[in-house]
């Protein structure tokens, strides 16, 4: 990720995701509050919502790419091997997939 952006600006994107993150899990732990989550139907009524599924999903991908920029500087600052792209281009890979897997599982609840 260095070769895209300066380690600045990392740096502050990694803190305003921080940030983010604060605010989406502070919404959804008090959403989840509101309504009786162990009751399926209820539970997928408010999956439902656009508002509610759009945060969840905002949440489930800032989370996923904080940690991504996370385990990236784990990479450039420990790995100094030809090893550090292959585990980079693997690692964007994973990242890549699992928002996929997780609009498909969203897609499904939804229709």
């Amino acid at each position: 990720m260095k070769l895209i952006f300066s380690e600045k600006i990392l740096w502050f994107i990694q803190r305003l995701s921080a940030i983010t993150n604060l605010f989406l899990l502070l919404w959804f732990v008090l959403s989840l509050n509101n309504f009786d989550i162990l009751n399926y139907y209820e539970t997928l009524e408010w999956i439902k919502v656009e508002t509610n599924m759009l945060l969840i999903l905002f949440v489930f991908i800032s989370i996923l790419l904080h940690a991504s920029m996370g385990v990236s500087v784990i990479i450039d600052d420990y790995i100094h091997s030809n090893q550090k792209s292959r585990l980079l281009i693997l690692k964007n890979f994973l990242v890549f997939l699992f928002i996929f897997i997780l609009g498909f599982c969203l897609y499904l609840i939804l229709n």
